[in-house]
């Protein structure tokens, strides 16, 4: 089937690239001019990576992984081993807990495929320019399901 001959292109392609989709994984298109975005206009959607493709980034070290959750997430579940703990999902300070390096690869998580906390933090990052950003949609939920090792987190005290 072709559409699914491209798809795992495209699927092998964020594998061993990270968010971004590489050239060669878009269909053509023509080189048209593109009016500025309106207000009202909604943004691309952040590409979603599976716990599979998300694992193969952490296993290379070629990705910071970002946590949305709650502390109580985090103390019922852990934790992705060295992700970095938002202290909110969209209100986090952008230049404490983000890296300085813009061209990163952000990978953002949160609860479970029916969390959107990792999407509001995802967004957040893109808008503050950071523009190889993604997120893990099973969440912590689906690394625990596919056996990946986490960090737990102690209560607060």
């Amino acid at each position: 089937n072709k559409h699914m001959t491209l798809g795992a292109i495209a699927a092998l392609t964020m594998i061993t690239t990270g968010c971004q989709p590489t050239a060669e994984a878009k269909p053509a298109e023509p080189l048209e001019p593109v009016a500025a975005p309106q207000a009202d206009e909604k943004k691309a959607p952040i590409p979603e990576l599976s716990v599979a493709q998300a694992s193969v980034l952490h296993a290379a070290n070629d990705a910071v992984f970002l946590d949305a959750n709650s502390d109580r997430t985090r103390e019922d579940r852990g934790f992705v081993p060295g992700a970095t703990l938002l202290s909110s999902s969209s209100g986090y300070d952008l230049e404490k807990e983000l890296p300085t390096d813009k061209a990163a690869k952000l990978v953002f998580y949160c609860g479970s495929e029916y969390c959107s906390a990792s999407d509001s933090a995802a967004e957040r990052a893109r808008d503050a320019g950071y523009d190889d950003v993604c997120v893990m949609r099973p969440g912590i939920k689906g690394w625990l399901a596919a056996g990946k090792p986490v960090e737990k987190q102690k209560p607060a005290s």
